[in-house]
């Protein structure tokens, strides 16, 4: 493998670790669209280098979330090791999209698993993505 091939390897596993891992596209869903429930779907993307991404979808026909803190409510876990969100969609009426991303520098060595708690009725929500083994 020459440099050039070797750095594009390297740049694309550092800014696209879910891509690389074969994890993008894998949606995850969790509750319903029942009364007083949501229906919350994870997607991973592709991200920035340091970041892991997924986008988020909430929806429900019966909930408020003017008071719900999102950012507070959800934990990545990985390596090993707990990360918050950066950053989350603001959840207003009932259909909502949007980006939740973590700062995240590292080799994925570990399942992926995010968990979002105390949301629309449900206690614990859990989205987990496994290593892919090699192939």
């Amino acid at each position: 493998m020459n440099r050039m091939t070797q750095a594009m390897l390297t740049l694309a596993l550092m800014t696209a670790p879910f891509a690389v891992l074969g994890f993008e596209g894998d949606i995850i869903s969790t509750g319903n669209l029942s009364y007083e429930n949501a229906l919350v779907e994870l997607e991973p993307m592709a991200g920035d280098e340091g970041k892991l991404m997924f986008t988020v979808y909430v929806n429900t026909h019966s909930v408020s979330f003017e008071f719900f803190d999102f950012q507070a409510s959800t934990t990545l876990f990985v390596n090993g090791k707990e990360f918050k969100p950066e950053s989350v969609p603001d959840l207003y009426g009932h259909h909502n999209e949007g980006l939740m991303v973590f700062d995240f520098n590292e080799d994925i060595e570990t399942d992926v698993k995010v968990v979002i708690r105390d949301m629309a009725n449900e206690p614990i929500r859990e989205y987990t993505w496994p290593v892919p083994t090699e192939q």
